[in-house]
């Protein structure tokens, strides 16, 4: 782990929790049968990014994405040559070029043309992905790689609360239906192409109300809202506790959580 303690305490119960740093030489010693990395576009991850490349492994890829990781390590760590040489060997044809252009503010980061897990993906013993759309991807990228599909671990939720007693205690009116966005409140969750069909549906006349459950920042929400003309049709909650979060999971009768691209 990279400089924090794990809080489940049956993980820390059951397995020793070591420090990062001590990997290299730990499997140097061979200590090790095999490494098993969990790497997402996100900065938690970017100690992991130099270890794939030293030390191979088996990597669960949970996006097939990761711009944003290797982008956003090289602007805070000022080392732009690492962006440049991530672009150049994910595309040799032209992937300096556009690197630099991106580092330059030229052009915008290449989100659906470059995903950027090439180098990932060729040194690793294996990949493994929780969607048969990053199977494919990640395929069509490296048709040698050795990739496997496993559904993603997360338990189904046990509600023992009526929904009606659930909205009542979040303050929603127990008939009304409830459209929900929950998590992060990001540009790239297409909250423009939601708010718009949304207010197609308001025109009909339809009795309903937009809940979006999570943290918002960098990126005011409430502006498209008033553009759509829905303010009194949505309520933002910001960031709440995990037990909130299931409850407003449970009172919604749609669920939209869209993602560019």
């Amino acid at each position: 782990v990279d400089d924090y303690e794990p809080s489940d305490p049956l993980l820390k119960w059951s397995f020793p929790i070591r420090d990062y740093r001590d990997l290299p030489w730990r499997h140097a010693e061979g200590r090790y049968d095999a490494v098993l990395y969990q790497l997402g576009n996100s900065p938690v991850h970017r100690y992991q990014w130099p270890l794939i490349h030293r030390i191979p492994g088996f990597v669960v890829l949970h996006d097939l994405v990761l711009q944003h990781l290797v982008a956003g390590m090289a602007v805070d760590q000022r080392r732009p040559g690492d962006y440049l040489r991530a672009m150049a060997y994910a595309h040799p044809g032209g992937g300096l070029r556009i690197g630099w252009e991106v580092m330059t503010g030229q052009r915008s980061i290449p989100f659906t043309e470059s995903p950027l897990c090439q180098s990932v993906v060729d040194v690793s013993l294996g990949v493994l992905v929780h969607s048969r759309f990053v199977e494919r991807a990640v395929t069509a990228l490296q048709p040698r790689a050795a990739v496997g599909y496993v559904p993603m671990g997360i338990p189904v939720p046990h509600w023992a609360a009526a929904k009606t007693t659930v909205r009542r205690g979040l303050g929603l009116h127990p008939d009304r239906f409830i459209v929900a966005s929950l998590g992060e409140v990001t540009q790239h969750k297409r909250f423009g192409e939601v708010l718009a069909a949304l207010r197609q549906l308001a025109a009909t006349g339809a009795d309903f109300v937009y809940v979006i459950v999570g943290n918002n920042e960098g990126f005011d929400v409430r502006l498209e809202i008033a553009a759509a003309g829905l303010t009194d049709r949505v309520r933002l909650t910001g960031r709440v506790d995990r037990a909130t979060f299931e409850r407003y999971l449970q009172a919604a009768d749609v669920c939209i959580n869209l993602r560019y691209p």
